[in-house]
């Protein structure tokens, strides 16, 4: 695909764009950086993506010359949707951090055609990305996190039934699933990990809760999330009256 390819007809979503430092905070000259948060969903809902703007807004400040546009993505955009929001905030923008494997594509094309545009894109690899040196990927070792959860969880569980309600099986999440189960089996080795993959972050359906509410049916006492929406509704719902 080449730059005057990338079409901005949008289907049924739409990006829109919040300036967190008021409405023309982004134009004004004194502000040497302009900065551009891309998020599929509502980052109220996903506290994957609003600890992502808390990390943002607390290093892009007006004090340090910085302006910070989010732009949302709702759910149910087309690819050209996606190129269209990403081309839109490179034009307005020296960096444009992605939150999500989702905006891989995006990116990747884009990259492209921007070249004096940093992109940033959160759990996926810059060559992943395109591999073009605008491009930083921001990778973790979600096992590392899973594991210091799985200890805990390993001695607190009564039951020795664990479960794990994740999103989509992508390496990320299977990562975390895999680094809680060994870290419950260094502290418990009676005790059993199941893990249900929902396939979706954003709660569709209410497969999170309803992932619990089974688990928890077959006797597991600690439900681990890690599936953005999906995941924290899980875990909501199992330390809710309606969960105990």
């Amino acid at each position: 695909m080449s730059c005057t390819d990338i079409q901005c007809v949008f289907g049924t979503a739409y990006a829109i764009s919040v300036p967190i430092f008021g409405m023309d905070a982004c134009t004004e000259t004194t502000r040497a950086k302009r900065i551009t948060i891309m998020v599929e969903g509502d980052p109220a809902e996903n506290p994957f993506l609003s600890l992502a703007l808390v990390g943002a807004m607390a290093e892009c400040t007006s004090g340090a010359g910085c302006c910070l546009r989010v732009h949302q993505l709702a759910t149910g955009y087309t690819a050209a949707d996606q190129n269209c929001a990403v081309r839109g905030a490179a034009d307005i923008s020296d960096m444009v951090m992605a939150v999500g494997f989702a905006f891989t594509d995006g990116v990747k094309e884009v990259s492209a055609c921007h070249k004096n545009t940093k992109f940033g894109i959160i759990d996926v690899t810059a060559d992943d990305a395109g591999g073009f040196d605008n491009v930083a990927g921001v990778t973790f070792k979600e096992n590392e996190a899973g594991f210091l959860v799985g200890i805990i969880a390993g001695q607190v569980s009564v039951s020795k039934k664990l479960h794990v309600v994740a999103g989509a099986k992508i390496p990320p999440v299977q990562r975390y699933a895999t680094g809680f189960e060994a870290g419950v089996k260094g502290v418990c080795s009676a005790c059993s990990v199941d893990v249900t993959y929902t396939g979706v972050f954003d709660n569709a359906d209410n497969l999170g809760p309803m992932a619990a509410q089974a688990a928890m049916a077959e006797g597991a006492d600690v439900i681990f999330g890690v599936g953005g929406f999906t995941g924290s509704q899980a875990i909501k719902y199992a330390s809710s009256s309606a969960g105990k």
